[in-house]
């Protein structure tokens, strides 16, 4: 599922998703200096830090939930990133 159906999927379900949570942290940066604010990287950086802290639990129950199937699935499709400072 592209990102932009997966988007569309959570949202038809009620559950909005601003368009500042699907970019990466320089454009966010880039974004906020235009407006004048100044909110760098390590600053967004530390606070997705602390998000995934404050999700361990989740992701530590999911782990065990899917350790526990008798097969796993998964998709090792290549995905190419952009280089920011390319």
């Amino acid at each position: 599922m592209s990102r932009e159906a997966h988007v569309r999927f959570w949202e038809s379900a009620g559950v909005g998703f601003p368009r500042a949570t699907r970019l990466p942290l320089y454009r966010l940066e880039q974004i906020a200096a235009r407006s004048g604010l100044e909110l760098s990287r390590s600053t967004m950086g530390d606070w997705v830090g602390r998000v995934g802290v404050a999700l361990r639990p989740l992701v530590d129950r999911l782990r065990e939930m899917l350790l526990q199937r008798n097969t796993l699935h998964a998709d090792e499709t290549p995905v190419r990133q952009l280089d920011p400072g390319g």
